[in-house]
């Protein structure tokens, strides 16, 4: 967004959730955290040749994952409304101190 002239600065929503969250150990010392379900949503903006803006509604959702504790792990990747831009999904995930 560097360099970008307020006047045409459109924003994008995003928004995004994490439910069931469990902790299980795994053979290699880590824990894996499982999700029942993770959701992630965009909207993004589209300007029409007339200059109105409408929003899309872009998004992942995932049913029943699972990722080792402390990894970054790529769980998905999204198209832009730029044709030359995509955006990949990378979540890390740390058990709480108990």
């Amino acid at each position: 967004m560097l360099n970008q002239n307020q006047e045409s600065f459109t924003p994008t929503f995003s928004d995004w959730s994490l439910v069931g969250i469990k902790s299980f150990p795994n053979t290699q010392e880590k824990k894996l955290i499982q999700f029942q379900s993770f959701r992630f949503g965009q909207r993004v903006p589209i300007r029409t040749s007339t200059g109105v803006v409408n929003y899309e509604q872009i998004g992942l959702s995932i049913q029943k994952i699972s990722l080792p504790e402390n990894v970054p792990t790529v769980v998905g990747s999204l198209s832009t409304s730029k044709p030359d831009e995509l955006m990949f999904l990378v979540l890390t995930v740390k058990p709480t101190e108990e």
